[in-house]
């Protein structure tokens, strides 16, 4: 595909990105813009180094990582938010590149790369009991834990469990 089109279509993606109300679009058409970034970008390596890209590429193998679920979590609330509180050793002094988390309307995922490209700890909840407001929800690196702030979409609204399947 021609670089020049590739990027006309990131162009047009960030201006749907702009225009989109729902998170849930915002979260489809952001996929789909990074793809076409990485795409556009490895387009433009290969066309600086037309040797390179000639070359049949060496595979390497990748690293195992062992992904450990987290099923053990505390959490508290207050009118504006839904606090979880996720203990692991020494999270606080790991790079902060390590810790990720996404947030959903009715979910989460944190992870944890505790070890480089070894060990991974995830805690998803795709199951909220009522809904969060992605984009004003946060997380902070406290000492040995992962505090998750959700944002309430109402406020005042008191959740008696987590999820739905505590129901």
């Amino acid at each position: 595909m021609d670089i020049g089109e590739l990027r006309q279509d990131v162009e047009e993606m960030r201006d749907l990105l702009v225009k989109a109300t729902r998170s849930r679009v915002k979260d489809i058409i952001g996929v789909e813009l990074r793809k076409l970034e990485h795409e556009v970008s490895r387009l433009e390596k290969a066309a600086a180094d037309p040797v390179s890209s000639t070359e049949v590429p060496q595979k390497k193998p990748r690293p195992q990582i062992q992904t450990q679920t987290i099923t053990n979590y505390a959490w508290d609330q207050s009118d504006k938010f839904m606090k979880i509180y996720v203990t692991i050793k020494g999270v606080h002094s790991l790079p902060k590149e390590r810790v990720t988390c996404e947030f959903g309307k009715r979910s989460f995922r944190l992870q944890v790369e505790e070890e480089e490209n070894k060990r991974r700890s995830e805690l998803y909840i795709s199951t909220l009991l009522e809904d969060i407001n992605p984009e004003e929800s946060w997380y902070k690196l406290k000492t040995d834990t992962v505090l998750l702030m959700l944002k309430k979409s109402t406020t005042g609204k008191t959740w008696p469990y987590v999820t739905s399947g505590e129901k």
